[in-house]
C-alpha cells in the first residue's frame, strides 16, 4: 500500500502548546483547547469560522486552569 501525505502538522497544533522536559522525558502541554479544537475543524473540513461547542469552551476553561497549574511547574517564571 502506499501513502502520501498532504500535511505535516499534528494535533494540538503548534503555536498553542508549550514543550519542556520533565527529567529526559519530553512533554507537550495544551494550553487552549478551544483554538486547537477550531484549527483542526478547518483543517479537516476546510472551512473558516468554525465556533466550537460549549462543551469544548467548558472543557478548554476547566482543562485551561489545570494545564496552567502543571506548566507554571514545569516552567516556573517562563509564563506569566
Amino acid at each position: 500500500a502506499k501513502f502520501n501525505l498532504g500535511a505535516k502538522g499534528g494535533f494540538p497544533f503548534e503555536g498553542s502548546v508549550a514543550t519542556g522536559k520533565i527529567g529526559t522525558q519530553s512533554v507537550v502541554i495544551p494550553v487552549d483547547l478551544e483554538k486547537n479544537v477550531t484549527l483542526l475543524h478547518e483543517f479537516l473540513f476546510d472551512e473558516a469560522g468554525y465556533v466550537p461547542s460549549e462543551t469544548v469552551k467548558d472543557n478548554n476553561r476547566f482543562s485551561g486552569e489545570k494545564e496552567r497549574k502543571k506548566r507554571d511547574f514545569i516552567f516556573p517564571g517562563r509564563y506569566g
